[in-house]
């Protein structure tokens, strides 16, 4: 779709030319949303648009407008008061930020807004949110299926494959929306997944687990999720403090399964 901003002015699909585009900009993704703004001079004057997201995946944000005045770009979303990405500067702006199953246990609501602090006005544009594609909708009181026995055919550690991981199976027993697996019996969220936090403290010998983050070194968020006929088991590593010779940060892991009985 061509927004026009303007007799003569550029569209908002000059933002593809400029910031150049890659295939995964819109492979898994909903159409985009797309909004004229009008922004006054007024200092924090903003537009603003609110979006659900529920599963993990690729959140994209660009703004074209008229004239060289300066924007901020903003995302902000569900659980914490601080913004998840921003970005300041002329025309075009675009924003970028990868929702992960971590976030996802936080909520679902996300919104856009591009502001002006500039103190200039009015200032034309159009605003464009891409995002992830919605899991299919289901009755709220039937959750997803993760009864069977799974077999690993993917490991994935900071983006590197794991070749030796394959043929490991896993498997998971299901009363409705609560599943066993391991020694764990987990409900599954909202949002459709299953998540838990372990917490670990550095020693003299191996580490060992306490019962509090505030004790913790490391902790794993652990969370499975089902994706069509796919088993995906992501794991956070957040290494609050070097841990066995691994400096502070986080690592991501993510497994992926296939089912091979019910």
């Amino acid at each position: 779709m061509l927004l026009r901003l303007g007799a003569g002015s550029k569209t908002l699909s000059a933002i593809d030319s400029r910031i150049p585009s890659k295939p995964a900009d819109i492979a898994n993704h909903a159409p985009a949303i797309v909004k004229d703004f009008g922004l006054n001079q007024v200092f924090g004057a903003r537009e603003v648009i609110p979006f659900r997201v529920n599963q993990p995946g690729k959140i994209i944000l660009e703004a074209l407008w008229e004239g060289n005045s300066p924007l901020a770009l903003i995302l902000n979303g569900p659980g914490q008061v601080g913004f998840y990405a921003r970005r300041d500067g002329q025309s075009p702006l675009r924003v970028e930020y990868e929702v992960t199953t971590q976030d996802l246990t936080k909520g679902e609501e996300w919104q856009a807004s591009i502001v002006n602090f500039s103190k200039v006005g009015p200032i034309q544009g159009s605003l464009r949110v891409t995002t992830p594609q919605s899991s299919p909708s289901r009755p709220a009181d039937v959750p997803p299926n993760f009864a069977g026995t799974w077999e690993l055919f993917e490991s994935i550690h900071n983006g590197v494959p794991d070749t030796n991981a394959n043929g490991q199976r896993v498997i998971f027993t299901q009363n409705g929306n609560i599943v066993h697996v391991g020694n764990r019996d987990l409900t599954i969220t909202s949002a459709g997944i299953v998540t838990y936090q372990m917490f670990f403290a550095h020693d003299d010998k191996y580490g060992h687990e306490v019962a509090t983050e505030d004790e913790a070194d490391l902790v794993d968020t652990l969370t499975w999720r089902v994706e069509g006929s796919i088993l995906v088991f992501e794991t956070v590593f957040d290494y609050r403090r070097q841990y066995f010779g691994h400096p502070a940060g986080k690592d991501l892991r993510i497994i992926r399964y296939r089912r091979v009985a019910p």
